[in-house]
């Protein structure tokens, strides 16, 4: 039986597909609800509650499969009382992409779940290219890519800072650590002016 109420799997794809095979793998036999959601907002907070204290109609533990891409401030800060609190029969797992930016204080009420696979992620080619470049042949470069409404390169970056960022003693490595985490923090959110922090991240990268 699982010690844990509430558990996080990270993934680099998100589709519904690969979100029912995150479910297939997860170590619990129970009835499985899916809550599939591009934008998480105050009111999905309200209705993944009221999901959480129907009880299962088979067996006695229920699952709640939360997959979402992006989600405000003011509802991980709503979704930490019903994950402190849970109903005892209830299970969370949270599905979402490495990307997306997380409160501390909401990361520490889930448990890590890794997904086995064997698919092993590629070097991130993009960011290894636009750290190789100077920094004005960065500018350049991002003039280009947010011209051409480029997204996927941006979220390239955002994942090769993040991973760069994540590496063993890298803090101790790198200036500006503090910018670099902050960018790593903001770029693609809500609101994010992603040119500027693409920007600072030309200037500040070593």
């Amino acid at each position: 039986m699982l010690t844990h109420h509430a558990f996080i799997c990270r993934t680099p794809v998100f589709t519904d597909t690969h979100i029912r095979d995150i479910r297939a793998s997860f170590p619990l036999s129970a009835e499985t609800e899916y809550v599939t959601l591009e934008a998480f907002g105050i009111d999905d907070v309200r209705t993944l509650t009221e999901k959480a204290f129907v009880r299962p109609k088979e067996g006695k533990q229920l699952l709640l499969v939360v997959g979402l891409k992006t989600i405000t401030v003011e509802s991980q800060q709503a979704l930490l009382k019903i994950l402190e609190e849970p109903p005892s029969s209830t299970t969370f797992l949270f599905i979402v992409p490495k990307t997306l930016f997380l409160l501390p204080t909401l990361l520490s009420r889930f448990h890590e779940y890794e997904y086995p696979t064997e698919v092993v992620e590629k070097p991130n080619q993009s960011f290894l290219n636009f750290k190789s470049l100077s920094p004005a042949d960065r500018i350049v470069l991002i003039t280009e890519k947010m011209a051409a409404k480029d997204t996927n390169w941006v979220e390239e970056i955002k994942i090769g800072l993040q991973s760069l960022l994540q590496e063993p003693k890298s803090g101790a490595k790198l200036q500006n650590v503090a910018t670099l985490y902050f960018v790593a923090e903001h770029l693609q959110t809500r609101g994010a002016a992603n040119k500027m922090l693409l920007e600072e991240l030309a200037l500040s990268l070593t």
